[in-house]
């Protein structure tokens, strides 16, 4: 009971620190570097004081994260696509030509590499990797969902959906989530790449997202969202939005928010589904996903803008134009916002 109580009382402590970082973030901007020339096409990660990011001319970049200079760059085989990973000293992309590429994070220098089979034509990847477990797990053009030793680069498993796997893949509890253009769903245990359960929907699938309640949240092209007990594989809730959904679900603080193809952000009950709020930022549909800490939620447009909108009642606190379209989510570390652009420029605000 004790055990619970002190988990409970540093979990609240945790979040009033962070929500109170994020109420006193005023949006002023720190540096921007112009250093990458080239369009951001990844989401922005941290990690120890460093920030990674790839770019449409198929170059991985270190940063340091106080003043925005480029600790290393290195190349990989097509534009750099999805989230970089990190596992231990590694920093873990993909490159679109169908690479999977590991970096040591401190120096650049490639500790292993995946090459993708030539005979096959639709060997590619539209979208970044996802980790856990000790393996890195990505789905290729072909349809396959590929499971690969973090360590050293040696294909653990491979998985064939049943068409194109155009989005990245989730992993959470030994478990690894994925959607395809088709419609389905499905849950692959990672340590055997055995399909456990599955489901479907309307329109194709994008990255899914777990909650720590049980849940895990499938949002659709379709405009549909629905909720799925992990333990029971049985639905929830499915909810239709009205809008096209073009982002993975973003879960926090008992809401979900994702961004749809008109150029909004919707955010939706945890619980039933019910839409909470709706706010446009315009400039067409929103390709990164959307970011939450504390009480505000920060999203990149189509046309260029980058937005703080306070979770509660959707209100826009903030915006600023980084230039062109922003097609990776943005970092939000220690009251620093860390975000890029098609513009080939990363900005940093606090």
């Amino acid at each position: 009971m004790l055990k619970k109580f002190l988990q409970t009382a540093i979990t609240a402590i945790i979040l009033m620190l962070t929500s109170s970082t994020a109420s006193a973030w005023s949006g002023q901007e720190i540096w921007r570097s112009s250093s990458v020339g080239a369009s951001i096409t990844t989401d922005i990660v941290f990690n120890e004081g460093v920030l990674y990011a790839g770019d449409e001319n198929g170059t991985v970049h270190a940063l340091n994260s106080e003043n925005g200079s480029v600790l290393w760059s290195r190349a990989i085989d097509g534009t750099v696509v999805g989230r970089p990973v990190i596992i231990d000293s590694l920093v873990i992309c993909a490159g679109r030509n169908g690479v999977l590429c590991a970096f040591n994070k401190k120096n650049g220098n490639v500790v292993w590499k995946h090459q993708p089979d030539k005979n096959d034509g639709s060997a590619s990847f539209a979208d970044g990797p996802a980790e856990g477990g000790g393996k890195v797990f990505i789905g290729d053009g072909s349809g396959k969902l590929l499971a690969f030793n973090a360590a050293n680069g040696s294909l653990s498993w491979t998985w064939n959906a049943s068409l194109t796997l155009l989005t990245a893949p989730i992993y959470s509890g030994g478990i690894v989530y994925i959607g395809e253009q088709n419609a389905l769903f499905s849950a692959i245990d990672a340590n055997t790449g055995k399909k456990l359960w599955g489901g479907g929907s309307g329109g194709a699938i994008n990255t899914p997202a777990v909650n720590n309640k049980g849940h895990v949240y499938f949002s659709s092209e379709d405009g549909s969202l629905t909720s799925v007990n992990i333990k029971e594989k049985t639905a929830v809730w499915k909810v239709f939005t009205g809008t096209p959904i073009s982002t993975a679900p973003e879960v926090f603080d008992g809401k979900i928010f994702a961004g749809t193809a008109m150029g909004s952000i919707t955010a939706l009950s945890e619980d039933n589904g019910g839409v909470l709020w709706n706010t446009n930022i315009g400039g067409g549909i929103v390709n990164a996903k959307p970011i939450a800490t504390g009480g505000l939620l920060f999203a990149g447009s189509g046309d260029g803008a980058l937005y703080a909108i306070e979770t509660n009642g959707g209100k826009i606190r903030w915006s600023v134009n980084l230039g062109l379209e922003i097609n990776g989510a943005a970092c939000f570390n220690n009251g620093i916002l860390y975000a890029g652009s098609s513009a080939g420029e990363i900005a940093a605000y606090k």
